[in-house]
């Protein structure tokens, strides 16, 4: 009679012929010792292990995604912006790191040289998010606060972007006590991401002239 028996030294299952009549029984029992000792390798080996989606695109060229609203947001991944995104939010930002510090205003100048503007961060998953890659990367820590465009641009210590989006005071990524609106004497009309607020990089008003680096956005 012919048995199918596993060979277990190239972890593959090989037919061969036997010559000895076993009882069905004992057939039964036999393999299925054998089986047990099949290695699971192969299996093993077939699964793939799922991959986690990167929050980050930084490779050249145009990225599009789909959005909550019915409409594709689309980022031009060149000159240093790249595509932040998850699940709740998309930006498309330059995080200025080796340009000399500069005052609020110089650096929306800077901004929208390149065709940008100082990021705006209406939503508070936006702001967690910009929160999110600043905190996430070595090199952003070494400045002590980055430019957003955010401004009290009437002295009435009412903050407004400089899109012209509404602000959202429930949304605001506020730090501690902060906004303040003033310090020794001098008002702090600019908002900004400030590296030793806890948590780290939540926003602080401080006042404009300050010289800092800065977050630009492309729409």
């Amino acid at each position: 009679m012919t048995s199918s028996y596993p060979n277990t030294t190239d972890n593959k299952i090989q037919t061969t012929e036997a010559n000895t009549t076993l009882h069905p029984t004992e057939l039964s029992s036999v393999t299925s010792l054998l089986w047990q000792n099949v290695s699971t390798t192969d299996v093993l080996r077939t699964e793939t292990p799922s991959k986690r989606p990167s929050h980050i695109s930084t490779t050249p060229g145009i990225t599009q995604s789909p959005t909550t609203h019915g409409y594709s947001f689309h980022c031009q991944v060149k000159d240093s912006f790249v595509h932040l995104h998850n699940s709740h939010a998309q930006l498309c930002v330059h995080v200025v790191l080796r340009h000399a510090p500069s005052s609020w205003d110089d650096a929306r100048a800077a901004c929208k040289r390149q065709g940008a503007d100082l990021v705006v961060l209406d939503t508070h998953d936006k702001a967690l998010l910009m929160r999110k890659e600043l905190a996430s990367h070595p090199r952003y820590p070494i400045h002590e606060f980055y430019w957003i465009g955010a401004k009290d641009f009437s002295k009435h210590d009412h903050f407004s972007w400089v899109n012209g989006r509404h602000w959202n005071k429930t949304a605001a990524d506020w730090s501690g006590s902060q906004p303040d609106h003033i310090k020794h004497g001098h008002d702090q009309d600019c908002v900004c991401m400030f590296r030793d607020a806890v948590p780290t990089f939540k926003w602080h008003d401080k006042s404009c002239n300050v010289e800092g680096s800065y977050i630009c956005e492309r729409k």
